[in-house]
C-alpha cells in the first residue's frame, strides 16, 4: 500500500481490509514461506530473509508458513499480544495485530507497536513492529458517498424484523461502527431510536429483542429509553 496521496487517504483502511480478504484467499494456494499486508515502504521484507526464516518485522498482518512456526515456536506468535492469532490450515500461523491498520491517535499506534516490540524482546528476538498507523486527517475513513450508503443500509437494517418461533420479535443490527465518524455514529444512533421506538410503540404487547454486533457511545441509553417510552418488553444483547 501506498500512503502518499493525501486527498485519498480515507482510502487506506478499506483498500488493507480488501488485501487482508484476499490474502487470506490467497495463502492456501500459494503457500508462500511469508506473507504480510502492510506499507510497502516502511514494512519491505526481503526475499532472501524469507528464505532465510528471518524474522526482522511484524507486520500489521502476517502469514507464518511452518517452516517460520518450527524456528520461532508455535507459542511465540499464538501468545503474541495482538488482536487476532490463530492457527492455519496447514500448520502456518496468521497474526493481525489490530482491527484496522490505521489507528484514531498517534499515541494509540505507538503503543501497540511498543506492546509488540517488548513482547518480542522478552522472548529473545529483536523485532521492529511496523504497525498499526496513525495518518492525520483519514477519519473518517470512508468516503462521503460510502458514508451515505452504511446510513442507508443501516436504516433499512434497523426497519427488518424477523419473527422467532416463541413469537419473539427481532431486530438484527450489524453496522461498522469502527469506519464512521462519532458525529455520524450519532445519526446512526439517531435513526435507530426513532424507527425503533415507531415500532415498538405499535406492537407492545409482543417480546423484543435487538442483536447489535457492538454498542458505540451512547446507544445503550438510548436502548434504555426507548425500553421506558415504548413501555415495550425489551432486551438487547452482543452478538460479536
Amino acid at each position: 500500500m501506498d500512503f502518499e496521496f493525501s486527498d485519498e487517504r480515507y482510502l487506506v483502511s478499506p483498500y488493507a481490509q480488501e488485501l487482508l480478504r484476499l490474502a487470506k484467499i490467497l495463502y492456501p494456494l500459494i503457500k508462500p514461506r511469508l506473507g504480510y499486508v502492510d506499507e510497502v515502504d516502511r514494512c519491505l521484507v526481503g526475499f532472501n530473509d524469507a528464505k532465510k526464516l528471518r524474522l526482522k518485522k511484524i507486520a500489521w498482518v502476517n502469514f507464518f508458513s511452518p517452516e517460520y512456526v518450527e524456528e520461532y515456536g508455535e507459542r511465540f506468535f499464538l501468545d503474541m499480544p495482538a488482536h487476532l492469532t490463530e492457527r492455519l490450515s496447514n500448520g502456518g500461523i496468521f497474526i493481525q495485530l489490530t482491527p484496522s491498520i490505521i489507528v484514531k491517535d498517534r499515541e494509540d499506534a505507538r503503543n501497540v507497536r511498543e506492546i509488540i516490540q517488548s513482547y518480542c524482546a522478552d522472548n529473545g528476538h529483536t523485532i521492529k513492529c511496523c504497525s498499526p498507523y496513525y495518518l492525520k486527517d483519514t477519519f473518517p475513513f470512508l468516503s462521503p458517498t460510502e458514508i451515505e450508503q452504511i446510513q442507508s443500509y443501516a436504516r433499512d437494517l434497523i426497519r427488518d424484523i424477523f419473527l422467532l418461533e416463541d413469537g419473539t420479535h427481532l431486530k438484527v443490527i450489524n453496522v461498522p461502527w469502527s469506519e464512521v465518524s462519532p458525529t455520524q455514529q450519532q445519526a446512526m444512533i439517531a435513526d435507530m431510536r426513532t424507527i425503533s421506538e415507531e415500532q415498538l410503540s405499535q406492537n407492545t404487547e409482543v417480546n423484543w429483542r435487538i442483536e447489535l454486533n457492538e454498542l458505540p457511545t451512547n446507544s445503550e441509553n438510548m436502548l434504555s429509553s426507548i425500553k421506558r417510552k415504548t413501555n415495550a418488553n425489551l432486551e438487547w444483547l452482543l452478538t460479536a
